[in-house]
């Protein structure tokens, strides 16, 4: 099994259900696993594999472009357009955390944390 990885992605996004959040914007942190499809043993040439910066392009369009309300759906969305990328990918895990959320309590992060397969 090989999995690619996107490890501690800082991005700055406007989701929420807050309007505050929609107009302020807030800090996110993003985790990515890429899950390939077996494909036995890989060479070493980059056509045997999925480009990482394919996958963390997509990321970033995906989290930039639209503002959305829940970031259950925004993660299922990217997760989506990942996959889309090329048919050896079997599974796309993204955690997607706000760092600095609107509650009153101390912690280092609200979020979720999304899987979606191929299958």
């Amino acid at each position: 099994m090989t999995k690619l990885l996107i490890e501690d992605l800082e991005v700055y996004g406007y989701h929420g259900v807050y309007d505050f959040e929609k107009t302020k914007g807030q800090p996110f942190v993003l985790n990515c696993q890429v899950k390939l499809k077996d494909q036995g043993d890989i060479a070493d040439d980059l056509a045997d594999t999925i480009s990482y910066v394919d996958v963390l392009d997509t990321l970033v369009e995906g989290f930039s472009q639209t503002a959305y309300d829940l970031v259950e759906y925004a993660a299922q969305e990217i997760c989506r357009q990942i996959l889309a990328l090329d048919d050896r990918i079997e599974e796309v895990c993204l955690r997607i955390m706000k760092t600095d959320p609107p509650v009153e309590a101390r912690l280092s992060g609200l979020g979720v944390e999304v899987c979606r397969s191929s299958i």
